[in-house]
């Protein structure tokens, strides 16, 4: 999770991932899988699904995994795992090309105010340039403090789901609580 901020896209307690973790101790491979699922709703209507916009998120996975996998093997304070990502909120990280390009071919950031506000050099009307320091928003540093605190089912049944879910909602999402509550 230490990345999020500096790969939005691609990582972070709202995106995927899939863990392969081996048990030392019985030379086990576990799979803990963080794929985002659709909600119910439109699990059931697969015909509106679109590839962008508020119909193409699903619900995150990748905490939720990271979560389960604390839970189950984790021997350091979850908060220590997190701490790092808290570190680009301090210091900011460096914009690179990857991120840029990304960020270049999904217009709909600017019109997000907490995305624009960390990606979006509004003085020049451009994202800001490969190379330069740029500092996650509150909002997310906020977030990720929460989910430090609190652990990593407060995005889907906690304090962090309401507001995530009025986000969601704002932008047209059809994603519910229940969505969220149930989400494995």
């Amino acid at each position: 999770m230490h990345t999020s901020p500096s790969s939005p896209k691609t990582l972070g307690p709202w995106s995927s991932g899939t863990k392969n973790l081996i048990n030392i101790v019985s030379q086990k491979l576990v799979l803990t899988s963080g794929d985002p699922r659709a909600g119910a709703y439109l699990a059931q209507r697969l015909s509106l699904a679109t590839q962008r916009g508020p119909l193409s998120v699903g619900v995150p996975g990748e905490l939720r995994g990271m979560w389960a996998a604390h839970k189950r093997w984790g021997k350091l304070p979850w908060e220590s795992l997190v701490k790092p990502t808290l570190e680009f909120c301090k210091y900011g990280f460096i914009m690179s090309k990857a991120l840029h390009d990304g960020l270049e071919t999904a217009p709909y950031v600017k019109n997000d105010p907490h995305l624009k506000r960390t990606y979006y050099n509004t003085s020049k009307d451009k994202f800001h340039k490969p190379g330069t320091l740029v500092k996650p928003s509150e909002a997310l540093c906020n977030t990720l403090r929460i989910i430090a605190e609190k652990g990593g089912d407060v995005l889907y049944n906690g304090t962090l789901a309401v507001d995530f879910l009025e986000d969601l909602q704002r932008v047209g999402s059809i994603i519910t609580a229940e969505d969220l509550r149930d989400y494995q």
